[in-house]
C-alpha cells in the first residue's frame, strides 16, 4: 500500500467518525450554564390617609391631657357671658395616623346668618411645630379676622403639611374687642359654627420619576348645609316613565324622593338612585322615604356610590307622629324588595316613641339587600317598639334579607328605652318576624346598647332582655335545661364580628320607690330628657341617693349595686334568655 492512499483513507475515517458523533450527538440532552436571581416578598398595598384632632384639656388636678375630638359634638368654644376684652383659647393638635403624608386646612364654617356679635370677635391663629402653651400672650398668634370673616371668607384659613406618623398644633383664639359697646349685650352669634381640619394628600413620596403626581390632590368638599326644603317631585322626576337612574347631587333633591314616594306613590321599582355628593342633612327634621301608614314602600336600589349622609335628623314628635303610627323612621321609613348600598350615616339622630326605627331603615319587607354601609357618631332612641343599628323590624313569609359589609361602630347607640314588653333594641336588626330569612356576612358591630333595665319593665332583669347586638328580638326559642332561650336558626353569619365595650357593664340596684325595684345605675340616653321631653328620672334608693352612678348608698351606709354584664347576640322575648355565641360569629369583649 502506498503512502499516499493510506493518507487518504484515513481523512475519510476520520470524516466518517466525524459524522458518525455528530448522528448520536443529534439524539442526546444539551447541557448549558445556568444561573438564577429571584426577588421575594414583593408587596402592593395602598398607603391610607387618615387624621385625628385632639384636645388640649386640663384635668381636675390642674395637669393637662390630649382628648381626641374627632367627630365630636361636643363645641370647644362654648361660654355665654362674653364682655369686651374676654378671650377663649384652644389648642388643637393634628395628628397623622396614616401611612401617606398629608397636607391640611383649617376652616370655620356655620350653617346660620351669624349676628353682628360676629363682627367683633377677631379670631387670631397660630401653628408650630411645638406644643403651644394655651397662654393668654397673643404674641405667637397672628391676626385672622373676625368670626363672621372666617366663617363667609374660608379662603382665609390657616394650613401646613405633615408627614406619616406626625403631628401639628393649632392654637385657636378668640377675644372680643374692648370697643365693643352695649349693643352687644344679651346677644349670640345667631347659631353655631363649626371648626373643621380638611386633609389630602401631599406631594411627598417619589414614585420612579418625580413626587409630583399627586400635586392636584384636592381637599374634600364641605357639604352645603341642607335648607330643610325639598325640590319639586313632579320636576326632579318628571321623566320617571322613561327615566332608569336618577342622580341625586344636593340635599334638596334626595328630600324631593321623599315627597316622590310618600305624595306621588312612585315605587321606584326596576330604579335606580345615585348620590353622587356627600349629604348635609342637619339643621331640619327629615322625612322618612315611605311609611307602612302610607300604603308606600321605596322598592327600587339606592346606591350611595360611598357617599356619606350626615347630620340626619327625625323627631317624631316634631314631625306630628302619633304614638303607634306606622310610619318608621330612617332613612327610608318603609322599603320593599330593595337593595340600599354604598352609603354611610353619620351624625343622625332620631328619637320618638312607640314607631319603629333604624340607622338605615324603619321596616323592611321582602327581599331587600343592605351591602356596604358603615352607621357612625348616630344616635337611633326610641320609647317602645323596634329599634335597630340598621333596621327596625323585617318581615314577609319567605323573605331573605342580606347584610354584607356592615359597621356599626363604637360611636353609635341604640336606645330601647325602658316602657312595655313588645320594646326591642338591636346592633343590626331591631325584630325578625316569622319566616324570614337572614344572611350577615362581613360585618362589625361595637355599638352601645343602651337598654334601660334591659328594654322592659321586669323584677327579673336578667331574664328579659329584647335586645341583642345583632338582633333585639328573634321571635325563635328553645329549652336548654330548663331555661327558655333565645335562638336564631333563620340567622346565617359569615365573618361576624361583635365587640363589648365598658357601656356592656351593667350595674343594678333594688331601689326602695320605684316600680320595678330593680333599676340599672348607669345613666344612659334613656335616663335623660330628649326632645319631647320625656324622661325616666334614675331612681332613688332607701337613703335618698340617686342612682346615677355606682357611688349612692343605702340606708345601712353600704354600697349596693350588683354587676350584670351583657353578653348576648340575640334577645328573646319575656321570660326569655339571650344568646351569647353564634356560629360565624366572633365575639370580642373589650369590657372584662
Amino acid at each position: 500500500m502506498n503512502k499516499k492512499y493510506s493518507t487518504k483513507r484515513a481523512l475519510i475515517a476520520s470524516i466518517l467518525a466525524l459524522c458518525m458523533c455528530f448522528t448520536m450527538l443529534v439524539g442526546t440532552t444539551f447541557a448549558w450554564f445556568t444561573d438564577s436571581v429571584t426577588s421575594s416578598g414583593n408587596v402592593i398595598k395602598s398607603g391610607t390617609l387618615k387624621v385625628d384632632l385632639e384636645l388640649l384639656t386640663e384635668k381636675d388636678d390642674g395637669t393637662t391631657e390630649w382628648v381626641s375630638i374627632k367627630d365630636s359634638q361636643e363645641p370647644i368654644f362654648n361660654y355665654d357671658k362674653w364682655e369686651p376684652g374676654y378671650m377663649a383659647v384652644n389648642v388643637l393638635k393634628i395628628q397623622n395616623e396614616g401611612s401617606l403624608a398629608l397636607k391640611w386646612v383649617a376652616k370655620f364654617v356655620s350653617e346660620y346668618d351669624l349676628t353682628e356679635l360676629a363682627d367683633v370677635i377677631d379670631v387670631y391663629v397660630c401653628t408650630s411645630a411645638r406644643e403651644l402653651p394655651a397662654s393668654r400672650n397673643l404674641d405667637d398668634y397672628a391676626y385672622a379676622g373676625t368670626v363672621a370673616d372666617f366663617v363667609n371668607k374660608i379662603e382665609q384659613t390657616t394650613y401646613g403639611s405633615l408627614d406619616a406618623g406626625k403631628e401639628a398644633y393649632l392654637g385657636i383664639a378668640l377675644k372680643m374687642r374692648e370697643t365693643a359697646d352695649n349693643q352687644y349685650q344679651n346677644m349670640n352669634l345667631g347659631g353655631a359654627f363649626d371648626i373643621m381640619i380638611l386633609a389630602t394628600q401631599e406631594t411627598a413620596e417619589d414614585d420612579s420619576f418625580d413626587s409630583d403626581y399627586d400635586k392636584d390632590a384636592e381637599f374634600p368638599s364641605v357639604p352645603d348645609k341642607w335648607s330643610g326644603k325639598a325640590e319639586d317631585y313632579t320636576v326632579v322626576f318628571a321623566n320617571y316613565d322613561t327615566t332608569d337612574t336618577f342622580v341625586m347631587t344636593s340635599a334638596e333633591e334626595f328630600a324631593a324622593l321623599s315627597d316622590a314616594v310618600n305624595e306621588g306613590g312612585l315605587d321606584f321599582v326596576d330604579k335606580t338612585i345615585v348620590l353622587d355628593s356627600d349629604l348635609d342633612m342637619s339643621g331640619a327634621n327629615f322625612t322618612p322615604i315611605g311609611g307602612v301608614d302610607k300604603g308606600y314602600a321605596f322598592q327600587g336600589t339606592f346606591d350611595g356610590q360611598g357617599h356619606t349622609i350626615s347630620g340626619l335628623t327625625e323627631n317624631g314628635w316634631e314631625l306630628g307622629y302619633a304614638y303607634g303610627q306606622q310610619a318608621g323612621m330612617g332613612l327610608f321609613g318603609w322599603i320593599g324588595d330593595a337593595t340600599i348600598k354604598n352609603v354611610n350615616i353619620d351624625n343622625a339622630e332620631l328619637s320618638m316613641e312607640a314607631v319603629v326605627m333604624g340607622g338605615v331603615a324603619g321596616y323592611a319587607t321582602g327581599d331587600c339587600t343592605f351591602e356596604n354601609i358603615s352607621v357612625t357618631n348616630t344616635q337611633v332612641a326610641n320609647y317602645n317598639w323596634d329599634t335597630g343599628g340598621v333596621v327596625g323590624q323585617i318581615y314577609g313569609e319567605g323573605s331573605t334579607f342580606t347584610f354584607k359589609n356592615i359597621t356599626i361602630d363604637e360611636s353609635t347607640t341604640i336606645s330601647g328605652h325602658w316602657g312595655t314588653w313588645d320594646v326591642s333594641a338591636g346592633g343590626v336588626i331591631g325584630r325578625t318576624a316569622n319566616g324570614v330569612n337572614v344572611v350577615m356576612e362581613d360585618i362589625t358591630v361595637a355599638c352601645v346598647l343602651d337598654v334601660y333595665n334591659d328594654v322592659c319593665a321586669a323584677y327579673q332583669w336578667y331574664a328579659y332582655r329584647y335586645s341583642g347586638m345583632l338582633v333585639g328580638y328573634t321571635k325563635t326559642t328553645e329549652t336548654v335545661e330548663g331555661r327558655t332561650v333565645a335562638t336564631a336558626p333563620h340567622v346565617t353569619c359569615n365573618n361576624v364580628t361583635v365587640i363589648y365595650g365598658d357601656w356592656a357593664n351593667y350595674t343594678y340596684c333594688q331601689a326602695s320607690n320605684v316600680a320595678p325595684q330593680y333599676v340599672r345605675v348607669q345613666g344612659g340616653y334613656s335616663t335623660n330628657p330628649y326632645y319631647s321631653g320625656r324622661h325616666w328620672t334614675a331612681g332613688v334608693d332607701a337613703n335618698g341617693n340617686k342612682m346615677v352612678d355606682d357611688n349612692h348608698v343605702h340606708a345601712e351606709g353600704e354600697a349596693h349595686n350588683e354587676l350584670i354584664v351583657f353578653d348576648q347576640l340575640f334577645g328573646g322575648g319575656q321570660g326569655v334568655y339571650g344568646t351569647a355565641t353564634h356560629e360565624g360569629v366572633t365575639v370580642i369583649y373589650n369590657n372584662k
